[in-house]
């Protein structure tokens, strides 16, 4: 029994849509928290701050003010014309904020006090960057303060001390600012960096589950489900293999992602009594990314397995074979799968294939994937309830009417 395909043009792309929506919202939260750190340098000057340096240090408060404020009605221009904030600006504003931040270390730090200006901006440069681009990106930033922090040291041993004469203390003070910023960096960076994961995949998993609508049917549904699937993991291959326990009847959808183009096509067959070991055969694990040796031996077809522990979120790192009919009909060097299971008491079991997909952080993956597997089966059993329900409806209603009008004749003939 096989339905036909379904095809319907891509949508968007999913994750430059979020990226996008995001990355404006994310620029407009530090464009607000830079002009109040401005405003603030600037009255803390006025009240009272002492600097050696002070006709400069106000000249380029003012004009980080004036740079804070032009920013701001940059962005706010950006989102009345719907216009995305590109890498440049971006790169941009990170590079001035950065280069501040040390300015004010240079010529309005005190060595002897607490908590000063140019701590904050530290801070704050950190911070953005850890929200911007995570981890790489605060090193990133801290690795260019350190240079120019310990320059004094790096002229001294090149016996060039003369270029930029500073005292002892000064230059130890400076190298000192340099480790400091490290350590904090890391820090900031690799909490920013896993807020940001939590982000994104919590996005990825709405939209992924918004997909799932009874209103548009459950076919339609289900391509646009594979389509976000094979959209979000980078791939142009996956199957979902669904088995019920009962009747053990089994049926397949195949997703495949036509060439050159963004369509993606969309299978559901029956599979026969034969066919059903070919996909629910035994697997280490519920999720797991599989990839073939780097170097395998000659009729060696085991795969390299990350797997999601059963009872934590730990990863573990196992071997196993598939199936070679599995391999035959869908060959491939490497795969995500995740097995769920549908209604209550498991009514439906199911086995997700995603082949060759194309992903960096394969830990992360496989978390993904678990997590969206645990929040669209529902999801999509609820959808196909909700149909099923509807479907028995229209069948009742008609069985009435053809029942009433069926008595009604019957009364009518028996009257005459």
């Amino acid at each position: 029994m096989h339905a036909g395909p379904i095809s319907y043009p891509l949508v968007e792309r999913f994750r430059s849509r979020i990226g996008s929506t995001e990355g404006q919202r994310r620029e407009q939260a530090l464009a607000s928290v830079r002009l109040v750190l401005a405003i603030g340098f600037a009255l803390y000057l006025i009240w009272g701050a002492s600097l050696p340096h002070t006709l400069l240090v106000y000249r380029a408060a003012l004009a980080y003010i004036a740079y804070s404020v032009l920013l701001v009605l940059l962005l706010v221009l950006a989102r009345a014309t719907k216009q995305e904030v590109g890498l440049a600006l971006r790169l941009s504003a990170h590079a001035v904020d950065t280069v501040w931040a040390l300015l004010i270390f240079w010529f309005a730090a005190s060595p002897n006090r607490g908590l000063s200006p140019d701590d904050v901006f530290f801070i704050f440069v950190l911070l953005a960057a850890a929200y911007r681009w995570g981890l790489r990106g605060t090193l990133a930033t801290s690795g260019v303060w350190g240079v120019l922090l310990v320059a004094y040291k790096i002229l001294t041993a090149l016996g060039l001390e003369h270029v930029w004469p500073l005292p002892a203390e000064q230059s130890s003070r400076f190298v000192m600012q340099a480790l400091y910023l490290l350590v904090a960096a890391y820090v900031v960076g690799y909490v920013g960096e896993k807020e940001n994961h939590l982000r994104a995949n919590a996005s990825r998993i709405a939209e992924a589950v918004g997909k799932a609508r009874s209103e548009t049917g459950f076919r339609e549904t289900m391509q646009a489900v594979m389509d976000t699937l094979l959209d979000l993991f980078d791939t142009d291959r996956a199957v979902l293999a669904v088995r019920q326990t009962g009747s053990g009847r089994a049926f397949l959808w195949e997703a495949e992602r036509e060439r050159g183009t963004y369509r993606t096509v969309v299978q559901l067959s029956e599979l026969e009594s034969f066919q059903k070991e070919r996909y629910f055969f035994p697997v280490p694990g519920r999720t797991f990314y599989a990839s073939r040796r780097s170097m395998p031996r000659q009729g060696d077809q085991r795969f390299q397995l990350l797997v999601r522990d059963a009872e934590s979120d730990h990863l573990v790192n196992a071997s196993c074979s598939f199936p070679d009919y599995f391999l035959t009909w869908h060959p491939c060097s490497s795969l995500l799968a995740a097995t769920v299971a549908l209604g209550e008491q498991s009514e439906w079991c199911g086995r997700l294939f995603l082949f060759d997909p194309r992903i960096g952080d394969r830990a992360a993956k496989v978390r993904l994937l678990h997590d969206l597997a645990e929040e669209l089966a529902p999801a999509i059993y609820t959808v196909y309830r909700l149909r099923r329900l509807r479907a028995r409806a229209v069948s009742m209603e008609r069985a009435r009417i053809a029942r009433e009008l069926h008595d009604g004749v019957i009364q009518t003939l028996i009257g005459i």
